[in-house]
């Protein structure tokens, strides 16, 4: 079971609602995005969703549009942002989840993002543009480096 996996099982048991919070790798500069996540956990995050930026981020506000824009202009690659998140999670024990697309993931290579997240110590991954009825070769690449792959679903979505 996941880190992730547990705290929100832990939390629900509990009765208490789990605090997500988010930030984009890489902005407002690259330097600060370790600090950012830092202060996110001591702050009394339950799990910490790291943004890959990405070019075309459909399911953002104008918000996280904008600091994926701006990140990827000051040249953040995907590297820095498993180099960040090792950083992040050899300081800290709160759960972190990488937040992207699949077309970034797919031109990495699927088994080495997913190798890499792993190393990475990275918990989950948020993938909003990957339906699950599609998703048989990300999710195989996922439980091989028992990560947690997470999907969303619109709140109209039907029970079936």
């Amino acid at each position: 079971m996941s880190r992730l996996r547990d705290i929100l099982l832990k939390n629900k048991a509990a009765g208490r609602t789990s605090l997500g919070l988010f930030t984009t790798n890489g902005y407002p500069v690259e330097a600060d995005t370790l600090s950012i996540l830092l202060a996110m956990s001591d702050g009394g995050a339950d799990f910490i969703e790291l943004g890959l930026p990405f070019s075309d981020p459909l399911a953002e506000g104008a918000t996280i549009q904008r600091s994926s824009e701006r990140a990827l202009a000051s040249g953040v690659s995907m590297s820095q942002a498993f180099e960040t998140a090792a950083a992040f999670t050899n300081e800290s024990t709160t759960p972190l989840a990488f937040m992207g697309y699949l077309n970034p993931v797919i031109r990495y290579g699927v088994s080495n993002f997913f190798r890499d997240a792993r190393s990475s110590g990275v918990d989950a991954v948020i993938l909003p543009d990957l339906p699950p009825e599609e998703a048989g070769l990300i999710r195989d690449a996922a439980r091989a480096s028992a990560i947690d792959l997470v999907f969303l679903i619109a709140p109209t979505t039907p029970d079936e």
